[in-house]
């Protein structure tokens, strides 16, 4: 088990992270944190059809985030009202930002959209494009939250 002063430093350095990351990023100039000391302050927002890339991407970007800030990220089907969300695969983008481009047209199998709205952060592909939507969660995630994985072979 890590010390208190070992995971508090931790903590502060993951949130100091994710709060530069929304202040470069972010629509507005306030900075978009995505947990605090009590707890996360988004919850993952998941369509109730999401296909089962976007529910597996919703598990990694919840997972990870967890162990990058030591909170919990609890997905819902439903938004809750005055809470801001990480609105993960397309159906769960339109509810944050009906009128975004998610077309198979635009975007392709592969194409990613990253994205904030106000506090709110969408991690998207295509609709009906398996791969996009863990792509956005993954680029996010490795450039924006410092997540690394490596392999003997890297």
């Amino acid at each position: 088990m890590k010390n208190a002063t070992s995971r508090h430093g931790y903590f502060w350095a993951a949130l100091c992270l994710l709060a530069a990351w929304g202040a470069a990023r972010a629509n507005t100039d306030k900075p978009i944190i995505l947990a605090d000391t009590q707890g996360a302050t988004h919850q993952i927002l998941l369509a109730t059809d999401a296909t089962p890339p976007e529910q597996n991407a919703a598990k990694e970007v919840a997972s990870l985030l967890q162990q990058v800030t030591g909170r919990e990220f609890k997905t819902v089907n439903q938004r809750t009202e005055g809470r801001p969300v990480i609105a993960v695969g397309a159906g769960a983008a339109h509810v944050v930002s009906p009128d975004l481009d998610l077309s198979h047209g635009s975007l392709g199998d592969e194409g990613i959209i990253i994205q904030t709205h106000g506090q709110d952060l969408i991690l998207s592909g295509a609709e009906k494009a398996p791969r996009g939507t863990i792509y956005a969660v993954y680029t996010f995630l490795e450039d924006e939250a410092g997540c690394r994985w490596w392999s003997p072979r890297a």
